[in-house]
């Protein structure tokens, strides 16, 4: 036994998890990054009015005017003729149709209108430069744009379906505790504890540092924090039986990491998110949060009254739960992907990146930890695997009800990616193990097939049990 027992795992996660702690705290104690020079550069821009002074909810394809005027013109050389030209910074996401220059002289007031329409979801800026001679003289980039997708039924469809396959989902795990095995487990917490730590330690800090090296978006920073700071999953069990993990720590784990989660997202989300939100000048939305975390505990409570007083039912939901699963993955595969298509065109390399660190970091760190604290394969399978998948059903819906839009669409790539991202390397060890399995299957059969082999076989039929030294071919 390790002579530190058992501050032993208290001294590996220090020594772990103190590098990206240091990290993060680096980066939050920096503040805002971006924000303030830009806020700095905007003040010593040229002035001018604009009406509407921020145009918000612009929908695609969707067209809207927007006067300017200033009387900030003591620089202007009134000898050379004064062009202004009208610009956005992304012309995907919004562009300026119709007229987009206006010539001004001396006896003109600078006074003009200008048409935005909506291309694509996102930010951009408008870009108003006064030209002389083909130089820019002055410039202005105050006025933000922001265009939404235009709601549609399959939008409200695929919103409340996952808000009900996420209930489901939660009524059918707390169906499937057995308390008495997870009181057995917990009776000896160190894989439970190791495997939590795991979850809501290494997880969120790995989740934030990638957000900020990554990531310059705060809408995106915040979506790939959320998923980090996430639960379990449960398709962890599922795969934690295909991989011959340990399943009762695999359902123990998921059960805890669920109700810390009520606490442990609020709070990840309320301190080190707090660095994105001021960032991004987003309001954290702290009823939503709390609704949510709430909220979660409801189906968790309505499964384990399933259990307790229709035990039948119960045993019916541990039957469909592997069917349910791979049906919801179907689901988010097929229609998920066809409501949801716009998620492929915000991909980029960062956001792939960022996923597959996060989440197969996840995997290793999870299965390193476990096997430095010496713990069986089977628990470093059920520890390595809970991990890694997050249950992105949650940070889906708690950033679609928590943030407005259009950042509430723009963060669903970073858990759609990430999803898309975990069942590779466990297909890959499902695989490697098969293949094993074979080749283990066939050399027993040729043992068995030569002539020592068929003796031991003749003898156990017989009833004498001989050792292999006590053959003779």
């Amino acid at each position: 036994m390790c002579p530190f027992f058992p501050f032993h795992y208290i001294i590996l996660y220090v020594c772990l998890l103190g590098p990206l702690w240091l990290l993060s705290s680096h980066v939050s104690a920096k503040g805002p990054v971006g924000v303030s020079s830009r806020s700095k550069n905007l003040h010593q821009q040229w002035n001018i009015t604009f009406f509407p002074s921020e145009v918000e909810r612009l929908e695609e394809d969707q067209e809207r005017n927007v006067s300017m005027y200033t009387l900030d013109l003591d620089w202007w050389d009134k000898n050379k003729p004064l062009s202004v030209m009208v610009e956005t910074d992304d012309f995907s996401i919004a562009e300026v149709s119709g007229k987009t220059e206006f010539p001004l002289n001396t006896t003109q007031e600078f006074n003009f209108t200008f048409s935005l329409k909506g291309k694509f979801l996102g930010f951009t800026f408008v870009r108003v430069k006064a030209q002389q001679g083909g130089k820019t003289v002055q410039e202005n980039k105050e006025l933000r744009v922001e265009v939404i997708r235009r709601a549609s039924v399959l939008d409200t469809i695929f919103t409340y379906s996952i808000i009900i396959i996420v209930s489901i989902a939660y009524i059918n795990m707390g169906s499937t505790l057995d308390l008495k095995i997870i009181w057995n487990t917990i009776r000896r917490p160190w894989g439970p504890v190791v495997g939590i730590c795991s979850q809501y330690l290494f997880m969120p800090l790995v989740a934030f540092g990638l957000s900020q090296g990554l990531l310059s978006e705060p809408s995106l920073q915040l979506s790939l924090f959320v998923t980090g700071c996430s639960p379990g999953g449960g398709a962890s069990n599922i795969w934690t039986v295909l991989l011959n993990g340990n399943m009762n720590l695999s359902i123990t784990m998921t059960f805890i990491s669920t109700v810390v989660a009520f606490l442990a997202m609020p709070a990840w989300l309320f301190s080190l998110g707090r660095v994105i939100f001021e960032e991004g000048q987003l309001v954290i939305p702290y009823r939503n949060i709390g609704t949510l975390a709430i909220g979660l505990v409801i189906p968790v409570a309505i499964g384990i009254m399933i259990r307790r007083f229709w035990p039948r039912a119960a045993e019916w939901l541990l039957k469909i739960l592997r069917p349910f699963s791979i049906l919801i993955i179907i689901y988010i595969l097929t229609f998920g992907i066809y409501a949801n298509y716009y998620v492929f065109l915000l991909l980029s390399w960062r956001i792939v990146v960022s996923c597959i660190v996060l989440i197969w970091s996840g995997f290793a760190f999870g299965a390193l930890v476990s096997y430095l604290c010496k713990f069986p394969v089977g628990d470093i399978i059920a520890i390595a695997v809970e991990t890694g998948i997050q249950n992105t059903g949650v940070a889906i819906v708690l950033l679609r009800f928590s943030l407005p839009q259009p950042e509430a669409d723009l963060t669903l790539v970073i858990p759609a990616m990430a999803a898309m991202m975990m069942p590779i390397p466990l297909t890959g060890v499902y695989v490697v193990q098969k293949i094993m399995r074979r080749k283990e299957g066939s050399m027993i059969v040729s043992r068995c097939e030569s002539p020592s082999g068929k003796e031991l076989v003749q003898h156990a039929a017989n009833g004498e049990f001989k050792s292999p030294d006590q053959v003779h071919v």
